[in-house]
């Protein structure tokens, strides 16, 4: 359904997004992830992205908006999408966001102002995302930020004053940020 691809989770009641679609995608190759997706029949909350679930394919933006039930960005889930570019704003109840996630698109902006249940940002992260400038402000809740995470972004700016739960930032973190600055 406009280029997404669901599996119903083990427990009946909620899905991730598991592929995309490119037949039904949206000819602006903008994807946007709802709350809940309908199969005719049931309505089910949309709890994650899965593993790989966009990996490699030529969408061009992310709408994460309206996903208020999403709780998790897994791994390579939007890994090497190189025509991904924009901002992405990741919502409120979304705990983590997963080894390689990001990894070489085009973003050039994040807003983590509204996920205030953040926990971590696994390794790679957003590796490569070469466009991604601006500050990068991290949440309250995040404990722990992974190896490579920010590796050989554009950002200019990193605010740590409110995460305040931050116990480990890992090596090479924000290493080749050429743009960061600051105190």
């Amino acid at each position: 359904k406009d280029g997404v691809k669901y599996t119903v989770n083990s427990d009946g009641t909620t899905v991730k997004v598991s592929g995309y679609d490119e037949e039904s995608a949206p000819s602006d190759g903008k994807i946007t992830i709802a709350a809940t997706v309908s199969d005719g029949t049931n309505t089910y909350d949309i709890t994650s992205i899965g593993e790989y679930a966009f990996n490699g394919t030529a969408i061009k933006g992310i709408d994460l908006s309206g996903a208020t039930n999403l709780q998790t960005i897994c791994d390579n889930a939007f890994n090497s999408c190189q025509s991904l570019s924009g901002s992405v704003t990741i919502p409120a109840k979304v705990t983590s966001i997963g080894n390689n996630a990001f990894r070489r698109t085009a973003i050039t902006a994040l807003d983590l102002s509204g996920a205030t249940a953040l926990e971590t940002i696994s390794n790679n992260a957003f590796n490569g995302c070469s466009s991604l400038s601006g500050t990068i402000t991290i949440p309250a809740a995040v404990t722990s930020i992974g190896n490579y995470a920010f590796y050989s972004t554009a950002i200019t700016g990193l605010n740590l004053s409110g995460a305040t739960a931050l116990q480990t930032i890992c090596d090479n973190a924000f290493n080749s940020c050429q743009s960061l600055s600051g105190s």
